[in-house]
């Protein structure tokens, strides 16, 4: 084991790159939010159905989110060799691959819709969730592009500017959820499609910004073949199968939610509006620990790789447990704010406290895959994460969830029994592995 020293440099390296990351992150979930907001005052059975898309493509952005990691770590990774000709090509290349998965993610979550009928889904949600939950899933293309191309920025220690773009495609999703759902004037507004409309267009306003700065970057000599971009899927795809394991168990929770009605669907998708947000901090830091991490391999300094991993692991786990008092001191001022009715009010406020308890855990294990992507260890933690959230959390959801009093929170707090095992085995994993061996071997 390899000796650490914790120290403020390493902190305030992980802090400067992650607030803005984590700000720009949360810029994209605030939109999900906005929609909740908006979409709330539509009813109970409409707020439904976007907690019923929302957890379904959760799944999709999650595993979609891999390949994107991979993408950043390239370009992370070109930048600490100050390499800039693999610099561009890793952009361009990561791009094109953002423009074919997410074209194969929104078929594959449109044909899903079938699905839902059979998982036990209200019949009444279903109904009237197709329009939006199909505009949802198409918005997986622009939204593939869009996390690329600005992960550029943060590659190269240029998150603020990610931020501002992200602050941009916020600010023009709020104006365009009020016209689209609610409308103006003699314009009526289209509800639920019209919500969707609007993440279309903030989308592709982002990528319109993202891409004018980019535009000498994306035009470097050589060419893109598609050999290069399935060469960087294949790279990805051990990742996505992890990240796709850990929504899988959140995606298999969310779906038992709805066996217990609409109202537990709409408190669920408070709730987990909510968190999300709160959760943007540990996301930022495991995007700029697996940056960071990247950069020191590059630099062929895995010792220190393995440092900022644990610094990172410290940081955001110190986070949840501030957001953790907070949320619960909150939780039924937050759920009298966003709930339709009284039902679903006194259900969001018992799962905002299990939420905030949950992200503890979540913390932990963010981190820690974050740095270990960025070292190169990618089928270990993709093992992991398939046998705690397969074996143990989404059992110990449906048991405590179906088997005992606590009902719907009891589903939460299975599943974080899963995170919290998940952060301790990859966190041992980064203790453990000699530090003479370069982290691309940690995978035999």
């Amino acid at each position: 084991m390899f000796d650490l020293k914790f120290n403020r440099a390493s902190f305030s390296a992980i802090t400067q790159l992650s607030l803005p990351i984590a700000l720009s992150m949360a810029s994209s979930v605030l939109i999900a939010l906005v929609d909740t907001a908006m979409i709330a005052p539509l009813g109970e059975l409409e707020l439904a159905a976007a907690g019923l898309t929302a957890t379904v493509v959760m799944l999709f952005y999650s595993t979609l989110y891999g390949f994107i990691s991979i993408a950043n770590v390239r370009m992370a990774s070109a930048q600490g060799a100050g390499d800039d000709p693999a610099l561009n090509r890793a952009l361009n290349i990561g791009c094109l691959m953002g423009l074919w998965v997410g074209t194969a993610g929104a078929l594959i979550m449109g044909i899903g819709f079938l699905a839902l009928p059979w998982l036990g889904q209200p019949a009444e949600v279903v109904g009237i969730s197709l329009p939006y939950y199909l505009g949802i899933a198409l918005s997986l293309i622009p939204f593939m592009i869009f996390y690329t191309a600005k992960g550029f920025f943060d590659a190269i220690d240029q998150a603020w500017l990610g931020l501002g773009i992200g602050v941009i495609t916020l600010l023009s999703n709020i104006p365009l959820n009020y016209l689209f759902i609610h409308g103006i004037g003699r314009f009526e507004g289209m509800g639920l499609v019209g919500a969707a409309i609007a993440t279309h267009l903030s989308y592709y306003i982002g990528i319109a910004v993202t891409l004018y700065l980019l535009r000498r970057r994306l035009a470097y000599p050589g060419g893109t073949t598609g050999a290069d971009i399935l060469a960087m899927i294949k790279e990805s795809i051990p990742v996505s199968v992890g990240f796709a394991g850990e929504a899988l168990a959140f995606v298999a929770v969310g779906l038992m939610v709805g066996l217990f009605g609409a109202a537990a669907i709409a408190a669920n998708q408070i709730a987990n509006a909510i968190g999300t947000v709160m959760y943007m901090v540990p996301l930022g830091v495991s995007i700029a620990i697996s940056i960071l991490a990247g950069q020191a391999m590059g630099r062929g300094d895995p010792d220190q790789a393995r440092s900022l991993t644990l610094h990172a692991v410290v940081l955001s786990a110190g986070w949840m447990c501030v957001c953790a008092v907070l949320l619960s001191l909150s939780a039924s001022t937050l759920a009298h704010l966003f709930g339709p009715s009284d039902s679903v009010i006194a259900l969001a406020t018992g799962l905002l406290i299990a939420f905030a308890a949950m992200q503890i855990g979540d913390g932990i294990q963010s981190a820690a895959l974050g740095g270990l992507r960025g070292m190169g260890d990618t089928r270990y933690p993709v093992l992991v994460t398939l046998l705690c959230y397969g074996f143990i959390g989404v059992p110990a959801a449906w048991i405590l969830g179906f088997y005992t009093t606590l009902g719907v929170i009891g589903l939460w707090i299975g599943y974080g029994i899963g995170l919290f095992l998940v952060g301790a085995i990859l966190c041992r994993r980064v203790l453990k592995t000699p530090s003479s061996s370069p982290a691309a071997s940690f995978d035999s």
